[in-house]
């Protein structure tokens, strides 16, 4: 199995499980791999963005400035939330957008905007 279809299958997997959070993130992670391959001949339909469960408000608020170089410490003042929440509304942005780090939020951001 080519890069290409294995990105396919795991993209057609995530479309159909549904609304879970790692469904998200795995539609998010194959069709980032799928551009890597940059082809087009993949029989598994891709999902649409609107598939993955969106960011809520905060979360974006806070990966957005998670992104722009903030610490959790410095969010978490600006916001008027404890760090513990920071980094928890962080966790699940990561795992929406498919990321692991902060260095790939505002790319990730990017695509989902």
């Amino acid at each position: 199995m080519t890069g290409a279809e294995a990105a396919g299958e795991a993209s057609a997997l995530a479309a159909r499980a549904g609304e879970s959070r790692s469904a998200a993130a795995a539609a998010v992670l194959s069709r980032r791999l799928l551009d890597r391959c940059g082809t087009d001949r993949v029989s598994a339909p891709l999902p649409h963005r609107d598939q993955a469960r969106p960011l809520t408000g905060r979360e974006r608020d806070v990966a957005q400035l998670a992104a722009g170089g903030l610490s959790s410490q410095e969010i978490a003042a600006r916001l008027v939330l404890s760090v513990r929440t920071v980094d928890n509304h962080l966790q699940r942005a990561y795992a929406k957008l498919g990321v692991s780090a902060r260095g790939e939020l505002d790319r990730a951001l990017g695509e989902w905007e």
